[in-house]
């Protein structure tokens, strides 16, 4: 049995050589589709049954496509729409568990700046954008 199993993940491994496999989008097309089946079973419609099946199908041309290029731009796309809400998710998450140590400001280019906190009045600097500022802590 043991040498069974063995030959056959040698096949698969064999078999995705060369294929694009797992990636983030793969990842969310599988939970979009677990998402609308279940709710297929609440509300039985008919587009519901129809957009899960074609997330599943699609992220599995996606996992066994050799087309690395455009399974790449795809990914991008993915990530462009996806990185800002991410993005701000983690930094409030980081915010919130360093509440009680650090400050944070936002320079006028966009950056946010942690500093400690108790320290009075102290000169900031942004290093993106060479900028000072005097803020409270």
């Amino acid at each position: 049995m043991q040498n069974f199993l063995e030959q056959l993940r040698w096949k698969i491994a064999r078999f995705m050589q060369g294929r694009y496999g797992i990636d983030p989008l793969f990842r969310a097309l599988y939970i979009i589709a677990f998402i609308f089946w279940g709710l297929s079973f609440i509300w039985p419609l008919r587009f519901l049954a129809i957009f899960y099946s074609f997330c599943i199908v699609y992220a599995l041309y996606r996992c066994f496509s050799k087309n690395y290029t455009a399974r790449r731009r795809e990914l991008a796309v993915y990530q462009k729409l996806t990185g800002k809400f991410t993005g701000f998710v983690r930094r409030q998450k980081r915010r919130w568990q360093d509440r009680k140590t650090h400050r944070y400001f936002k320079c006028k280019c966009g950056t946010f700046l942690r500093v400690p906190k108790g320290k009075g009045k102290i000169k900031i600097h942004c290093q993106k954008c060479n900028r000072y500022m005097i803020k409270r802590t």
